[in-house]
């Protein structure tokens, strides 16, 4: 709403070269508590007066010497280009008046002045022209307000008038379609969006005429993917007046990335639908909600029968595993079993993926379970002929320990003998009898490496007395022979007789390589139990060695094979720890039981 005060504060121009009319008006007006009032009766003066003041309305008398009032009013006209011109022309000629109000004027007062109404049409005007001033500026606000919010949106936005020439466009319009300033006022189809969309103009037309919105997925020239809204632009003239089409919105949003990651999902679900691997995905309730062709062949149930089915069906009744469980199961696979439609049981490798909703909680369960049945059924047929060779290899080192001992032992002893008997049988010269004896030295050396041959081959100790004291002995042995200090540590362990002779002739095979390689002077040896396993720990202090770089030419030149099958033969395993000038360290897991029971 106009404050009344507001409207008596308006500047007022009366031009008219009779003087009685101004002094009439002036008189009327300042009654009527008009404070700016002033007046010319040259109407020369008008155009720099009203440059000079920007009058709220001018009362223009249309008979006058010199310029008449329409020539006055098209002078008016060029000073306020675009701006509400708000002139009341006074005259007393009928003719004149349809004329004035052709030629710009707002109103007219006819003479002679009937005072009331001067001086209701004046407020009037004066109302009108501050509405309209508080429009402008509540508009030129609005404009400013659109022209700050299109200068930050992010995304190509055209706006087009009626007759679809570009009316204003965000910065990212220039960018991606090549818009810039000298092309406002332009018609849509002479600028040549860069679009691949032949018929967009037809397409703009349709949304001027029914204003429905248009929406499609289009590339640009780049090949680069949009989503195109074409929206009609509306106005609201006023309450009675339906809402106006104006003009269309072009609005370009980026979809490029997301179609990329959609022709990658769509890969990767064709992959995963076509898989051999058996993919499924359960709920938390453990129910099947997802079911590849890989799974169909494997386990035999189709699709329609495996969903909504209960996952532990696929399950051997002892070996029950949850859903929420899995969750907690690290990323890397292990092995499992499955149970198919007609009952046989699978070993699986199985890799869980957790899928988490947008706060990170666990909201479904994904496996995907590669058959291994028949590489478990291969490994299993593997460890029963290496546990065979090397019970071939310890039958024939016992055999050879027995025909070393019992037999070339036998027959260098009874040498020893004869050769012992000569000295009183005969008669022998001081340099016989000491090549008799140089003989009997190298007779003793070579029983004693026949007998220590023969221990290593089989060692008594480790049939006789057990694990730990058949160490002992090696250990002592070692540090004999090698002059390397050893330490050993051992405590009852329970070992099964194979575990026992796989674990001795590890160590043994680890010692020779220390001799051999390490450069060592400290050796430890422990071996210990820790829960239901059986350890075994050789740390050397030698040179040490690059496990990558030398992985190998250690595995050829140090036995690390022979160890690791070993181990494996007692269903455990060999770790090594080792760098440069920091020593070595072997270590074997096995479990308490028996090897044979183990493989099967």
């Amino acid at each position: 709403m106009i404050d009344p005060a507001d409207i008596l504060k308006g500047k007022i121009l009366i031009v008219d070269d009779t003087d009685v009319n101004v002094m009439l008006l002036e008189r009327t007006l300042g009654a009527a508590g008009y404070t700016s009032v002033s007046s010319t009766r040259n109407p020369g003066e008008v155009f720099e007066l009203h440059r000079k003041n920007r009058y709220d309305l001018i009362l223009l008398d249309i008979e006058m010497p010199g310029l008449d009032g329409f020539q006055v009013m098209e002078g008016l006209k060029e000073i306020d280009i675009g701006n509400y011109l708000s002139v009341l022309v006074l005259t007393a000629y009928p003719a004149h008046k349809l004329r004035a109000l052709q030629s710009g004027a707002k109103d007219f007062i006819s003479k002679p002045f009937d005072l009331a109404e001067v001086v209701m049409r004046v407020r009037n005007m004066l109302e009108v022209r501050l509405l309209h001033e508080v429009l402008r500026k509540h508009t030129k606000e609005l404009d400013s307000d659109l022209s700050n919010l299109l200068a930050n949106i992010d995304i190509p936005i055209v706006l087009l008038n009626d007759d679809l020439t570009v009316r204003r466009f965000t910065p990212p319009a220039e960018t991606v379609l090549g818009l810039s300033s000298e092309q406002i006022g332009r018609s849509i189809s002479s600028v040549r969006l860069p679009l691949a969309l032949s018929n967009l103009e037809p397409l703009l037309m349709n949304v001027m005429k029914t204003g429905d919105v248009q929406k499609m997925e289009i590339q640009d020239a780049r090949g680069r993917w949009y989503y195109l809204f074409l929206r009609p632009y509306r106005t609201e003239k006023n309450k009675t007046e339906n809402n106006r089409i104006e003009g269309v919105v072009i609005a370009l949003v980026d979809i490029h990335d997301r179609k990329l990651s959609e022709k990658t999902l769509l890969r990767l679900a064709t992959l995963v639908l076509d898989s051999n691997d058996a993919v499924i995905v359960c709920d938390l309730q453990d129910r099947i909600i997802a079911w590849n062709k890989g799974a169909q062949k494997m386990y035999g149930y189709t699709e329609r029968q495996a969903l909504g089915m209960r996952i532990r069906r696929l399950m051997p009744k002892d070996k029950l595993i949850k859903a929420r469980e899995l969750i907690r199961v690290s990323a890397a696979p292990f092995e499992a079993q499955r149970r198919t439609r007609d009952g046989r049981i699978l070993d699986v490798l199985l890799t869980v993926t957790v899928l988490r909703d947008d706060k990170g909680q666990p909201v479904e369960v994904a496996t995907t379970e590669r058959d291994i049945t028949e590489q478990k059924h291969g490994e299993r047929e593997f460890q029963r002929l290496r546990a065979r060779v090397i019970s071939a290899q310890e039958t024939e080192r016992k055999r050879l320990a027995l025909e070393l001992h019992d037999g070339v032992g036998q027959i260098l002893s009874g040498v020893k003998y004869r050769l012992q008997a000569l000295q009183g049988n005969m008669t022998l010269s001081k340099g016989d009898e000491a090549k008799i004896l140089k003989v009997g030295g190298f007779l003793d050396h070579a029983i004693s490496e026949i007998r220590r041959v023969s221990q290593n081959l089989m060692p008594s100790e480790l049939v006789d007395l057990g694990l730990e004291a058949a160490l002992l002995m090696l250990c002592r042995e070692f540090k004999e022979r090698v002059g390397i200090h050893v330490t050993i540590r051992t405590v009852p362990t329970e070992a099964a007789p194979e575990q026992a002779l796989a674990l001795f002739r590890i160590t043994q095979e680890a010692l020779n390589n220390i001799g051999k390689h390490s450069k060592a002077d400290q050796i430890a040896v422990n071996l210990l139990r820790e829960g239901k396993e059986i350890v075994l720990s050789v740390r050397d202090n030698g040179i040490g060695f690059n496990l990558v770089a030398g992985r190998s030419s250690t595995e050829r030149g140090i036995g690390l094979v022979s160890m690791r099958e070993r181990a494996e033969s007692i269903g455990g395993a060999i770790t090594i720890q080792s760098a440069p000038g920091a020593g070595t360290t072997l270590v074997v897991r096995a479990p308490v039981t028996s090897p044979r029971r183990a493989i099967q």
